[in-house]
């Protein structure tokens, strides 16, 4: 299934609850583990900020899933074999025969990518704006909770959910910037780590909506009439 820019704007909204944990954050001997990116993540000000950039970019969205739709028939042209997988070797064919089909396949992606450039250095923006906010809120967590020693979760073996601040560090963001500003400077740039955090985020959310669409497939009636699915396009 395709997910469009536009569903995975949506699921932006309701991706705390797919990542949220427990309402649990204390500390175990001193020690505690929280992960940046999931409290970026579950921060107001994001889901607030990806809705804001989702209406200001609208009629961009409506181009970039309408030139999507259009890259997918091309696609079709290019799968040789006809097995809905279009694999390496079979754009390279059409890229050595200089094949008209693998011409429109470049010339679609990059109008794609043209459109989607100002949305994605949007949400950079809001990202980079929680994130300048993650070290004060930490400190407040480790001052208020007596925590001597933070770690992320993957760089233990076994903690239990006791030991996770990850929630009291949002809660700290939250109180210092509820909402953010979606509408960079002229010519701003992330910073690297901006950009990792960003890709982090949109596969939180891409996870998101594949869970949500095998919900609603598993919720289908049993009749076997099928169950009104959300457009994704």
């Amino acid at each position: 299934m395709k997910y469009s820019i536009k569903t995975i704007f949506v699921s932006s909204a309701l991706v705390t609850a797919f990542i949220a944990g427990g309402n649990a954050s204390a500390q175990v001997a001193g020690i505690a583990t929280a992960d940046p990116t999931i409290a970026i993540a579950r921060a107001k000000a994001l889901g607030a900020g990806y809705q804001q950039i989702q209406v200001t970019y609208d009629s961009y969205i409506k181009q970039i899933d309408g030139k999507s739709a259009e890259l997918q028939t091309i696609q079709k042209q290019l799968d040789a074999n006809k097995d809905n997988q279009l694999t390496d070797a079979e754009l390279k064919i059409a890229q050595d025969a200089k094949s008209p089909a693998w011409t429109s396949l470049v010339a679609k992606q990059n109008e794609i990518n043209t459109l989607r450039e100002p949305i994605v250095i949007a949400q950079h923006f809001v990202i980079q704006n929680i994130s300048e906010q993650y070290n004060a809120a930490q400190e407040k967590v480790v001052a208020a909770k007596k925590i001597n020693l933070i770690v992320t979760p993957d760089s233990l073996v076994w903690a239990p959910a006791a030991a996770d601040v990850t929630n009291a560090i949002t809660e700290e963001i939250d109180k210092v910037i509820p909402v953010v500003a979606t509408t960079p400077p002229a010519n701003w740039q992330p910073s690297r780590q901006t950009a990792a955090i960003h890709q982090q985020i949109q596969q939180l959310l891409v996870a998101s909506a594949r869970q949500q669409a095998a919900q609603q497939a598993a919720a289908q009636p049993a009749t076997g009439q099928p169950a009104a699915q959300p457009q994704t396009r």
